[in-house]
């Protein structure tokens, strides 16, 4: 790394699951801009909470199996399976429905 010098060399490993985490954090940011309403928000607290449970135990797995190097892969599964799955199938469900509904709309004029 440019800014530490030569003597920190990181994994690849380590590298490539900071980047997949970036994307599932910026998804994170994302989602909580589009349900940003009372009732879509109960029902994402309930996606949160399962992902943040099973990352906490996939931590304590990862840490004590394969190492530090694998910590942030935690995660990554743990909000890419139980996060970003479910809230990219409410959003699309939602999307759907409110697209239903105004064209539908539209049709009766």
């Amino acid at each position: 790394a440019l800014w530490v010098g030569p003597s920190i060399k990181p994994s690849w490993n380590l590298l490539i699951s900071f980047y997949l985490f970036t994307i599932v954090a910026n998804f994170g940011g994302i989602v909580g801009a589009l349900f940003n309403s009372e009732e879509l928000l109960k029902r994402q607290l309930l996606n949160v909470g399962i992902a943040t449970f099973i990352t906490v135990v996939l931590k304590i797995l990862f840490i004590s199996y394969l190492g530090i190097d694998f910590l942030i892969w935690a995660n990554v599964i743990g909000f890419g399976f139980f996060f970003i799955y479910p809230s990219t199938r409410l959003a699309n469900d939602i999307l759907s429905e409110k697209i239903y509904v105004k064209s539908n709309a539209t049709k009766e004029y």
